[in-house]
């Protein structure tokens, strides 16, 4: 009778014990599969992310055109950087290594070397010795060539891209447009190397002009293709589109200050009229707040192909937050100044929790509280980003628009025989945005200057861009370093 009733006894432990085990697992599997968010929290995000999508269309991408429009018919912007359309042998043109090198200043000899522009001076009365070859090295770029010395990659360049000025000059006299990679478009999460590859055709173009007694030309195109390339990233964008932007925006820059290094340089008339079309730019620059908008909009474009419905549901929540955030800390009227020394303090990171909180979180599962410390994470590390990594980076393009009217001012005090040290020109010229101070001038060495502006950022000091002017002008010629 014992013996029945001990395994009854036992056989009731089994199914007791059984069961306990299949509700333990149960739960377990319940508490590790229930959703972190709720169906409110995951419809309230995907409503603040239609409402960005829908933003541009409130006039995100307006630019007042830049000048009388021109004649000729306006393509759209896809269309000029369109890799199968009408400008895609000039695109390709300007991507090919020998005209990189040539418009980096890097030239070929008759003995196979490869090297860069200086500039010769020889003047006895410069106030420094230059180098012990008599000649100083002065830029990445070059100046414009001599008729008969243009190299062969260049005259490539300027066949396959006739019309491009007049398409550039037609875009940037009308009204602006969004920039055609917009969050969910084709190729809106990629590189785009062709910004630069536009940069450059248009550089070279320029400076046909230049050659051929064209200045006021050369330079007005070149601030025509500066207004383009920043409706590349008009409207919201990825960082890597505004940042491809910004450096084919920056290769503008390098040409047309290179082209105000040879003597005499743009007239009176022609430096006010350029004032006043880098003054209507500045006022149009595109704002940081669509970019950072746009960038958040792209969180869930990083998810694997195979992401969980958790991890699609947290990098939607992440989206709506950074988003949130973004107007909280810059919005569309504020200054942009503003919205970058705003961007919140990122905090300390926590100390790592123990083992025993480990497994415990693994065992719970995802809940709303560890939900949330998730999305908090996600958005200060991508908070850091933009305060350390691209922050710098994004400020050149203004820094480099007022630099440029610095130049154009020495441009006219080196006319009347005063060089950049010397030179008199307004305050207000020096005292750019996005720095850690006013521009300083410096001589260099012999007849080069240095024109400075303090980089402003968070942190680590990130330097200073330097543009150069050399002065005076008249009795100095390029050549390639090296040659005799």
């Amino acid at each position: 009778m014992k013996t029945r009733l001990s395994i009854s006894h036992r056989s009731i432990a089994l199914v007791v014990g059984t069961g306990l085990i299949a509700f333990t697992a149960a739960s377990l599997f319940w508490i590790r599969t229930r959703p972190t968010f709720s169906e409110e929290e995951l419809a309230e995000a995907a409503r603040s992310v239609d409402a960005l999508q829908r933003e541009p269309d409130g006039g995100w991408c307006h630019r007042p055109a830049l000048g009388d429009a021109s004649e000729a018919t306006a393509p759209s912007l896809a269309a000029l950087i369109d890799p199968s359309g009408e400008y895609v042998e000039c695109l390709r043109e300007a991507a090919r290594e020998d005209v990189r090198e040539a418009t980096q200043g890097i030239v070929g000899t008759p003995d196979d070397e490869h090297r860069r522009w200086i500039f010769d001076v020889s003047n006895p009365w410069i106030p420094y010795s230059a180098t012990p070859t008599g000649r100083i090295f002065i830029t990445a770029q070059h100046p414009p060539y001599p008729a008969g010395q243009v190299p062969s990659a260049y005259g490539r360049v300027e066949e396959a891209c006739e019309g491009l000025a007049d398409a550039v000059t037609a875009l940037a006299t009308r009204d602006g447009q969004c920039s055609p990679f917009s969050p969910g478009s084709p190729g809106w999460m990629g590189l785009h190397p062709e910004f630069i590859d536009l940069s450059r055709a248009i550089g070279i173009v320029a400076r046909a002009r230049a050659r051929n007694g064209d200045l006021e030309g050369a330079l007005t195109l070149l601030v025509h293709g500066v207004t383009v390339v920043q409706d590349l990233r008009r409207g919201p964008t990825t960082l890597f589109t505004a940042l491809a932007s910004i450096a084919a925006e920056m290769e503008h820059w390098a040409t047309f200050n290179t082209l105000l290094m040879s003597a005499p340089g743009p007239t009176a008339a022609v430096r006010a009229e350029l004032t006043e079309l880098i003054d209507r730019l500045i006022d149009a620059s595109p704002h940081p707040h669509d970019t950072f908008v746009g960038q958040a909009m792209a969180v869930p474009e990083y998810a694997s192909t195979n992401a969980t419905s958790h991890e699609r549901a947290f990098r939607q929540m992440v989206t709506s937050e950074e988003a949130r955030g973004v107007g909280r800390w810059c919005s569309r009227d504020q200054d942009p100044i503003d919205c970058f020394s705003a961007i919140p303090a990122v905090p300390e990171e926590e100390e790592e929790p123990g083992l025993l909180v480990e497994a415990w979180n693994f065992i719970r599962g995802p809940n709303a509280e560890f939900g949330a410390r998730q999305i908090s994470s996600m958005v200060d590390y991508d908070l850091n980003s933009y305060r350390h990594a691209y922050l710098p980076q994004l400020s050149t393009s203004p820094v480099a628009v007022h630099l440029v009217k610095v130049m154009l001012a020495l441009s006219g005090e080196r006319q009347r025989g005063v060089c950049p040290t010397e030179a008199d020109i307004d305050e207000r010229l020096l005292d750019i945005p996005f720095t850690r101070g006013s521009v300083e001038t410096s001589q260099f060495h012999g007849p080069q200057y240095q024109v400075a502006a303090p980089l402003w950022a968070i942190g680590e000091n990130p330097g200073s861009m330097v543009f150069y002017a050399v002065c005076p002008a008249v009795g100095g010629r390029w050549v390639p370093m090296g040659a005799d």
